[in-house]
């Protein structure tokens, strides 16, 4: 999270394809010396994330002034292709934003809080199918992945769009909680049990987030960027209980590097 914000913050840089795939977990090997002084043993340090896999990513123009909030420069002739980027559909469909998946009218163009939307959705993904006990990622397997996150893998943009926004409703209370009689229990009651205290902490709280950012958008004349100051940076962190360790730096919002 803290990486992909600086590079969209000072590097100007937008992934626009972040996915289970693209995102890594490396735990550096480091040496150990025992009591003799033998510096044979090694361990594994604290876990590091890494996201990977660039392609599909565009600069952004200079900042607007308003925190988490950077506008294009449409007439800087260095950014015209950047600028035509940002108005195509790209990501990978299963993590995509509700807003990307839609049919309706022109493709919207790709911002920074559609990034943040894809986190919610890898979330929800691996809560439901990452065996971490047993090292096993359970989407792997056509037996094994979850029937509703199956549509979300496999169906058209519109049933992935409609199932999304369903969950949403149905967390947000603004739709009966199953979509048939025949649903017995709901794709939030399958997280696995080493994600439970995610699925409190963050994911319900995070689906909140977004669903009163599409009623802001959808209800009253706001910013599409960030929903009306719903969906930023600092509200996302907010909203998992997280607090970044950032310095002021003299780029224009006051936020700086990471030092820890």
């Amino acid at each position: 999270m803290l990486g992909h914000y600086h590079v969209y913050k000072q590097g100007r840089v937008l992934h626009r394809d972040l996915s289970e795939n693209n995102l890594m977990v490396w735990r550096p090997r480091r040496h150990r010396t025992d009591k003799r002084g033998a510096g044979n043993s090694e361990s594994h340090g604290r876990a590091l994330g890494i996201l990977n896999d660039w392609d599909m990513s565009s600069r952004v123009g200079r900042y607007s002034g308003m925190a988490s909030v950077v506008t294009m420069v449409t007439n800087d002739p260095s950014l015209a292709a950047e600028t035509e980027a940002l108005n195509n559909r790209t990501g990978t469909v299963p993590f995509m934003a509700l807003d990307l998946l839609t049919e309706d009218g022109p493709v919207p163009k790709h911002l920074y809080r559609h990034d943040l939307e894809s986190f919610l959705w890898i979330l929800i993904w691996a809560a439901v199918h990452y065996d971490i006990p047993n090292k096993k990622n359970m989407s792997e397997s056509q037996d094994e992945i979850d029937r509703e996150l199956k549509i979300w893998d496999e169906g058209t943009r519109q049933e992935v769009w409609m199932c999304k926004r369903a969950l949403m409703r149905r967390v947000c209370g603004g739709s009966p909680r199953h979509s048939s009689d025949s649903d017995v229990e709901d794709v939030l009651d399958r997280v696995r049990p080493e994600f439970r205290r995610l699925k409190t902490e963050w994911i319900i709280p995070l689906i909140q987030m977004f669903y009163c950012a599409y009623n802001e958008l959808r209800y009253t004349d706001v910013d599409e960027e960030t929903c009306g100051g719903i969906v930023t940076f600092e509200k996302f962190m907010a909203a998992i209980n997280a607090k970044p360790r950032l310095v002021p730096s003299r780029n224009e919002d006051g936020w700086g590097c990471i030092i820890a």
